[in-house]
């Protein structure tokens, strides 16, 4: 059975996390991506774009579909600052609506700024391979962390719509809905506790008659190492175990898109070079005294 994208190539430019979670999804919905690396790889290996943007790629191929992820938008004062994860979670609101109504804004360990801008970019991505399939032209899509971050809040913002008042901090307690809360239970360990929300009066009538029973709406606070190794994302694919050659076996999050008619298969990502015999010789057809010697001249 066929990937989704099965035929589409992409260029991979990207560094850090925001850009590689796009091109991971787009990989394994199919598409072949093929990764450009500066010899000692890009940053996030350790821890820009190569000179020719958008206007240069178009007159090259008008096919052609550019994406790129910045921390804030091309236009207004913030177009040139620079953006990391905890930046965009301020920036964009996600800060200042979480932790205790008495303490700090805090950060969010969920990566809102980088795999959120990631995941809409591939959003834009398809759409804009659909609108080519009807105009046989490309497009470019742009994405802001902070916007993602933004987008990603949209439900919370409804208090302030109505009152015209910024947001307060309420922990992990929900205005709409109650109780909603983290519950202290045994064996009293640091994440030891169930989150049991309420939403509803129905909910709320069973609350009060079978207190404790499982048709109440709850979840127990899993650690990763209970995530990575909860049975019911394993048996749906959602966490998978992967074979590494440096790590050896290890389990990772797999691919939350499930399509019936393309599934998807989830890879590890190539070691710095791998693949680059296979690129340079099938694409530019390069022998292997050829490649030698690039790899002797620092080329690659």
């Amino acid at each position: 059975m066929g990937k989704a994208l099965d035929g589409i190539v992409v260029l991979d430019l990207t560094q850090y996390e925001a850009g590689p979670s796009c091109t991971e999804m787009l990989a394994w919905l199919g598409a072949d991506v093929f990764k450009i690396e500066p010899r000692g790889g890009e940053p996030g290996r350790r821890a820009l774009r190569l000179g020719f943007g958008w206007e240069t790629l178009r007159r090259l191929n008008p096919r052609i579909i550019f994406a790129s992820v910045k921390g804030f938008g091309s236009t207004g004062p913030t177009a040139e600052y620079k953006s990391f994860e905890w930046i965009a979670q301020a920036m964009g609101g996600a800060m200042s609506l979480t932790g205790m109504p008495d303490g700090p804004p805090l950060r969010a360990e969920a990566g809102l700024g980088d795999t959120g801008a990631g995941l809409h970019s591939a959003i834009g991505i398809l759409a804009a391979l659909v609108q080519r399939q009807k105009t046989g032209e490309g497009q470019r899509i742009e994405v802001a962390q902070q916007d993602a971050v933004l987008n990603l809040l949209r439900i919370h913002l409804r208090e302030h719509y109505t009152t015209g008042k910024p947001v307060p901090r309420r922990g992990n307690r929900s205005p709409a809905a109650g109780p909603s809360n983290l519950y202290r239970c045994r064996p009293f360990g640091p994440n030891d506790y169930v989150f049991i929300h309420v939403g509803t009066l129905e909910m709320w009538r069973t609350l009060t008659r079978i207190l404790g029973r499982p048709e109440i709406p709850c979840g127990a606070v899993l650690d990763s190492g209970e995530v990575l190794g909860d049975p019911s994302l394993r048996a749906s694919g959602m966490v998978v175990e992967l074979e590494h050659p440096m790590r050896g076996r290890f389990a990772m999050p797999g691919n939350p898109v499930h399509l019936s008619a393309s599934p998807t298969t989830v890879t590890r990502a190539p070691l710095l070079g791998e693949h680059n015999a296979e690129v340079y010789g099938a694409w530019l057809g390069c022998d292997a005294e050829e490649l030698r010697r690039l790899e002797k001249d620092g080329v690659i």
